[in-house]
């Protein structure tokens, strides 16, 4: 096992969105503490973020003649997402909203939606040039190009499902539908099973979560 020291006691200033830091604020859950073996670390004050941000402005950092701006963006992945764009080297730091190893993964029991997702990748595509590097957190650098294609599949995975949905099909029937097949030679990963891969999410899992989200917003609708 190893043992895990906080940056703060490194000598480094944390930034992190004022959610992030909500989340960050709070006992892991006894599960993780008990696999990581460290509760001295979840329960150290220096693991907390110091400095928070929110949706707007982004934060600009000059150091070593480079300019790195850390920007909150919609909830995607969870409702503490940002991007970190490193302006002279062209470089953005994308996080999991973005990845292009398996397919994509909302958490929404902290705040994930596809929506925001979408939305999240709006902003990045309005800030990436062409020839950006973008560094996600799970997968290999990609372009502003590759976002597209991950926009459109999410767009054409949701709205094959909602067709389903008011078709009057089940979550078991679409999931056997294999809506997301025709993207499996596309997306790296995408054949191998979830559970072998850190965060890994499989093509069933996806559309699950994708009619688990649309199938929430119709209830809320109706209950509205």
């Amino acid at each position: 096992m190893w043992e895990r020291t906080p940056f703060a006691h490194l000598g480094a200033v944390l930034f992190s969105t004022e959610n992030a830091r909500d989340v960050i604020s709070q006992p892991e859950l006894p599960l993780i503490a008990a696999e990581l073996n460290d509760t001295a670390a979840e329960l150290d004050p220096a693991r907390v973020p110091s400095v928070t941000f929110g949706m707007g402005n982004p934060i600009k950092i000059h150091l070593d003649e480079e300019t790195i701006d850390l920007i909150a963006v919609p909830p995607g992945h969870t409702d503490g997402d940002a991007i970190v764009r490193f302006e002279k080297s062209d470089v953005i730091m994308i996080g999991d909203f973005y990845r292009n190893f398996q397919y994509p993964f909302v958490d929404p029991l902290h705040g994930g939606t596809f929506r925001g997702m979408l939305e999240a990748l709006e902003v990045l595509m309005k800030i990436a040039g062409p020839q950006t590097k973008l560094v996600p957190g799970h997968g290999t650098v990609v372009r502003k190009a590759d976002l597209c294609a991950y926009r459109d599949m999410i767009l054409f995975v949701e709205e094959t499902v909602l067709r389903k949905i008011a078709a009057g099909e089940s979550l078991q029937g679409i999931v056997a539908a294999k809506i997301a097949k025709p993207y499996d030679a596309k997306v790296p990963g995408s054949l191998l099973p979830s559970q072998l891969v850190a965060g890994g999410t499989d093509a069933d899992q996806f559309v699950t979560q994708v009619y688990n989200e649309l199938t929430s917003d119709e209830a809320s609708s109706k209950a509205r």
